[in-house]
């Protein structure tokens, strides 16, 4: 049995699960600062335990009690109002506590600014607070090419993607045109405005449904307005969510850069194909699998063009189709990547002589 306290700046669908069905054979604490940060969650854990950090009384009360337990913790940047989750690290690593990184996002390496962030995560990862970490649990194979180019060891690197889950029934309806789906943030580096753009200029028909926030927000609904095969939903909460992807048959992630991408994870959970650009992490689970969508290069507005008028012409997802990605999906959820998670801190702690595959590798 595995004891883990895993500091967090929420508690988050994406990656609760994952850690609750972990708890189920092992000693899970998740110590959060915010219970509303990246989304308030209704779901409540039955194996592992919530506790609330305020400050650095609870924090120190928390460490002498977990003195000989595996803490996940790398919260080398951090959004405002998380630096409380710094200074944990900071002790941690002078106290010399056992120390492992989980959920770490690719960077951008790519360009001059790229080669500076390689010599930053590379200072990090090998001289700074990350260099007592045994194993950094990556979010897919874009993270782990992001840390090889910043010459961080590949013994120290293994996958561990975001696994949401939705509670509700699956079943799906046939219907007679494509319908795609854009969720998340509303911003230039989503790419929602170019979406729009690149279909309104088509005379073909085809449904999307914008749902979100964001500073573009406003310029979306205007440019829309008028024309029936767009609709804008906002923010929607996760049970409605899951029943847009159900009438859904793409999920759009068009991003410039996506550290994973999670709505990935959920539309294919739910039967859906996903168009991604190649910049997106979790464009390494689609790139495996024709089954589950296409690739396209970031920014480039004519590869993404032809890859939605594919899709246009292909017609709606077939309902067998659509169950055959929502079984696939089985291999990235949070019960598996449970189970795989045991596996590999086996590997890391001297309890298994070679690193598991990925259970979401293509055989």
């Amino acid at each position: 049995m595995y004891k883990l306290v895993v500091w967090m700046g929420g508690v988050s669908l994406h990656t609760i699960r994952v850690l609750d069905s972990f708890g189920a054979d092992n000693e899970v604490i998740i110590a959060y600062t915010d219970r509303t940060f990246r989304g308030l969650t209704s779901y409540e854990p039955s194996h592992l335990t919530l506790r609330h950090i305020r400050g650095m009384e609870d924090v120190e009360k928390l460490l002498a009690d977990t003195s000989d337990y595996i803490h996940v913790n790398n919260a080398f940047k951090v959004d405002p109002g998380l630096e409380l989750l710094k200074e944990v690290l900071a002790r941690l690593v002078k106290r010399k506590y056992t120390l492992i990184s989980l959920f770490q996002e690719q960077y951008p390496f790519y360009g001059f600014k790229g080669l500076l962030r390689r010599v930053k995560w590379g200072l990090i990862y090998n001289w700074g607070k990350g260099r007592g970490h045994r194993a950094i649990g990556c979010c897919g194979s874009l993270a782990i090419e992001a840390l090889r180019k910043a010459m961080v060891s590949d013994k120290r690197l293994f996958n561990f993607i975001y696994t949401p889950y939705f509670d509700g029934p699956i079943s799906f309806e046939r219907h007679d045109k494509p319908r795609f789906i854009i969720v998340g943030q509303l911003v230039s580096r989503k790419a929602v405005m170019q979406t729009v753009e690149i279909l309104k200029s088509t005379d073909v028909d085809f449904t999307l449904t914008i749902i979100g926030d964001g500073e573009e927000k406003e310029e979306i609904k205007n440019r829309i307005s008028g024309d029936g095969r767009f609709e804008f939903k906002g923010v929607v909460k996760p049970d409605k969510l899951q029943r847009e992807y159900l009438e859904s048959d793409y999920l759009l992630l068009p991003s410039l850069f996506d550290g994973w991408g999670c709505t990935a994870s959920e539309a294919l959970t739910q039967g859906c194909k996903v168009l991604c650009s190649d910049r997106c992490g979790a464009s390494s689970l689609i790139k495996e699998n024709e089954l589950l969508g296409e690739v396209f290069p970031a920014g480039d507005a004519d590869g993404y063009r032809q890859a939605l008028l594919r899709a246009i012409n292909a017609g709606p997802l077939p309902i067998d189709e659509r169950e055959r990605i929502v079984a696939w999906s089985e291999r990235i959820s949070p019960q598996t990547e449970a189970k795989y998670l045991k596996q590999c801190l086996d590997y890391y702690f001297g309890k298994a002589g070679q690193l598991p595959d990925v259970p979401w590798k293509t055989i």
